[in-house]
C-alpha cells in the first residue's frame, strides 16, 4: 500500500486493463464519475430536455469546488481536505441562499467563526494577510449592501430592476406555437371536446414563467361560438418549476406531507387538473378544467373555461370591499379543507365582471397542507389585498372570516423576505410592517 492508502500501481500484463482503470480514477478521487455519468445518461433518455438541469448542478458543484480547494491552499489548518473545505463552503453558500432572519444569520455565522477560532488556536494556525485582507474586504462590501438595502430609494430602485428582470424572464419562457403542435392541438379538441378551433391567440402575462398560455376560440359541436383557455407546458416550463420547487423546499421545508420534488412534466400538469377539480368541488372559484392532452414529446395543454372579461389584480387598481370579502372566504373553505393555494399573488388573483374573484394558477396547490403553509398563504393574500384596498378594513375583515388565531400564526410570515417573489418586487416597503402592526391590534383585544 501506498502512503495515501490507495494500492501499489499494478503490473503491466495483459487482462488488467479494468484494474487499471480503477486503480486511476481512485487516485483522482473520482471514482464516482462513473456513476455520475450513468446517472445522467439514464436521465437523459427518460426526459429529454434535462441537459440544462444537469449543466447548471455541474458548473454550480464546480465552483463550489474551486472555491473550496482555493480555501484549502490557503488555509491548510482550517480546511485539511477536500471535503471540509467544500463543506465549510456550501455552508457559507446556504447562509446567503436561505431566507434567514437577520438574528439567525448571525447565529450560524458565529457558530462557524467560533469553531474555525478555536481550530485556528490549538493548532497555531498562521492565516496569510492576504487572506485576512480579502475576508474583511468582503465583510465590509457584505455590511455595505447591507445598510444600502436598508434605504427606501434603493430598495424601490432594486425592486423596479428585479421587476424587469422577471417580465423578460416571463416573455422568454413563451414557446413557439409551431404548425404541427397546432394541427395535435385542433385533433385534441375536436375529439374529446367536439370543438373547431378557429382562432389561437397567446396572451401576456407578467409573471407567468411555467407556461405559455393562449385563448383558443371557435366553434362547438352544436355551431355555437365558444372559447377555451389553454395552458400549454414544455420542458423548457418544467425546468423552471423544477428550479422553483427546489428553491421552495430549500427555502420553506413544511412539516405536512408532499409530493415527489422531482415530478415529471406529465404529472405536473395532471396534477394541476386534480387541483382544479378539487378547488371546484370545495366552492372556490377557479377556471373549470376539460382535460390534460398531449401535443408531442414534452409539450402538454392543459384546457379550461376562459374567464371571460377577467383582469388580474396586479394591473387592476383598487378593489371593493365586496371582493375582499369573497377572496377571504375563498381562502377560508380551502383553510376548511387543509388545502393551500401555495402561490397567492397579484397575477394569480382575477377580477372577474362585476367585480367577482376568482384564482388561477394552481400547479403549486397542495390538497394536505401544513399550518405553516396555509400561514404563508393567509399573510400573501393580506398583502396582495392590502395594495388594493384599505389595510385597516381589510384586517378587520380577515380577523371576521378567518379568526384571530389565524391571524397571530401569519405574523411570522408578514416579512418582505417571507413572501411570494413576486410580491417582494411590488410591495409597498412598510406595509408588512403596518399589517402586523393592525393585527396585533386587532387581536390583542
Amino acid at each position: 500500500m501506498t502512503p495515501a492508502g490507495l494500492p501499489a500501481p499494478l503490473p503491466e500484463g495483459p487482462g488488467s486493463i479494468i484494474a487499471a482503470i480503477a486503480y486511476y480514477l481512485a487516485v483522482a478521487s473520482a471514482y464516482w464519475i462513473a456513476a455520475a455519468l450513468a446517472l445522467a445518461f439514464f436521465a437523459l433518455r427518460r426526459r429529454p430536455g434535462m441537459e440544462g438541469v444537469i449543466l447548471t448542478a455541474a458548473a454550480v458543484w464546480l465552483v463550489l469546488r474551486a472555491v473550496g480547494a482555493i480555501l484549502r491552499l490557503s488555509i491548510p489548518c482550517l480546511a485539511v481536505d477536500a471535503e471540509s473545505s467544500f463543506g465549510l463552503v456550501v455552508t457559507l453558500v446556504l447562509l446567503c441562499v436561505l431566507p434567514l432572519r437577520l438574528w439567525q444569520r448571525a447565529a450560524c455565522l458565529a457558530i462557524v467563526g467560533v469553531t474555525a477560532a478555536t481550530r485556528a488556536y490549538i493548532l497555531h494556525c498562521q492565516v496569510p494577510g492576504a487572506v485576512v485582507l480579502a475576508i474583511g474586504l468582503i465583510a465590509l462590501l457584505a455590511l455595505l449592501l447591507w445598510l444600502a438595502g436598508r434605504l427606501p430609494p434603493l430598495r424601490r430602485q432594486w425592486q423596479r430592476l428585479s421587476l424587469a428582470i422577471d417580465n423578460w424572464g416571463a416573455r422568454q419562457a413563451r414557446v413557439a406555437l409551431n404548425p404541427r403542435i397546432m394541427a395535435v392541438l385542433a385533433a385534441r379538441l375536436r375529439q374529446h371536446l367536439g370543438f373547431t378551433i378557429e382562432e389561437v391567440q397567446p396572451i401576456g402575462g407578467a409573471g407567468v414563467h411555467a407556461s405559455t398560455p393562449v385563448v383558443l376560440r371557435g366553434r362547438t359541436a352544436a355551431g355555437e361560438a365558444h372559447t377555451y383557455f389553454g395552458k400549454i407546458v414544455t420542458w423548457s416550463n418544467w425546468r423552471s418549476s423544477l428550479v422553483f420547487e427546489a428553491l421552495t423546499w430549500l427555502q420553506h421545508r413544511d412539516g405536512g406531507p408532499r409530493g415527489p420534488l422531482w415530478a415529471s412534466l406529465k404529472t405536473l400538469v395532471e396534477y394541476e387538473h386534480y387541483m382544479l377539480l378539487l378547488f371546484t368541488d370545495l366552492g372556490v372559484p377557479v377556471p373549470r378544467p376539460h382535460g390534460v392532452y398531449r401535443l408531442a414529446r414534452g409539450v402538454y395543454v392543459l384546457v379550461t373555461d376562459y374567464l371571460e372579461g377577467a383582469q388580474p389584480l396586479r394591473g387592476a387598481g383598487r378593489v371593493s370591499a365586496g371582493y375582499v370579502a369573497q377572496a377571504l372566504h375563498a381562502l377560508r373553505r380551502l383553510r376548511d379543507a387543509n388545502c393551500a393555494h401555495g402561490d397567492i399573488k397579484a397575477s394569480n388573483l382575477v377580477v372577474l365582471p362585476g367585480e367577482r374573484f376568482a384564482l388561477v394558477d394552481l400547479a403549486l396547490a397542495d390538497y394536505v397542507a401544513g399550518p405553516r403553509r396555509l400561514a404563508r398563504d393567509l399573510a400573501d393574500m393580506l398583502v396582495v389585498l392590502a395594495m388594493h384596498h384599505e389595510p385597516e378594513q381589510l384586517v378587520a375583515m380577515a380577523c371576521e372570516i378567518i379568526g384571530h388565531e389565524g391571524l397571530r400564526h401569519a405574523l411570522r410570515y408578514l416579512h418582505r423576505s417571507r413572501l411570494n417573489v413576486e410580491t417582494q418586487k411590488l410591495v409597498p416597503l412598510e406595509l408588512p410592517r403596518e399589517l402586523r402592526g393592525l393585527i396585533v391590534r386587532e387581536t390583542s383585544g
